[in-house]
């Protein structure tokens, strides 16, 4: 059985949350329950993995390099005492999240530290990973959705 989500772990990454987005915090009330808390989570991290890319204090390669880190700490189950990786630690179990969505979030990030952009829109279409992270483009199957439906209920659950 995986490990409850601290409440304090929580707090903290809803703070991240309301902190980053005022629009996607009042979005995310929208979502049924048991995706908000998930859904704080990951925004955590994705917000503080931003952040540090942005740093104008670091080096933007050296960032992502330490969130890859971040991320192996997390996916190995031994997360930092820092209540965003316990707290993602904890959702990548329960809920089976594949570390290739992050790694790929890390890789829109490298690409921005490089310049590396798609010219035309179409290029988007060709399976590879984009450029802005800040964007995402997912395909998601009818037999996705109805899953995710079934294991967290449905809006208002």
């Amino acid at each position: 059985m995986p490990p409850e989500l601290r409440a304090e772990d929580l707090d903290a990454c809803r703070a991240k949350l309301r902190a980053g987005s005022k629009s996607f915090a009042l979005a995310s009330k929208l979502l049924p329950r048991g995706v908000r808390e998930p859904t704080a989570v990951i925004y955590a991290f994705c917000r503080e993995a931003d952040d540090a890319v942005d740093a104008p204090s670091d080096e933007p390669l050296d960032a992502v390099d330490r969130q890859q880190r971040r991320l192996e700490r997390v996916f190995a189950g031994a997360p930092a005492n820092d209540p965003v990786e316990r707290a993602l630690a904890v959702v990548v179990e329960r809920f089976a999240v594949p570390r290739a969505r992050f790694d790929a979030l890390l890789e829109g990030f490298a690409w921005g530290a490089h310049g590396r952009a798609y010219a035309a829109l179409e290029e988007l279409e060709s399976g590879q990973p984009i450029k802005a992270p800040e964007v995402l483009v997912a395909k998601i199957s009818d037999e996705q959705i109805a899953e995710w439906k079934a294991r967290f209920g449905g809006a208002g659950a």
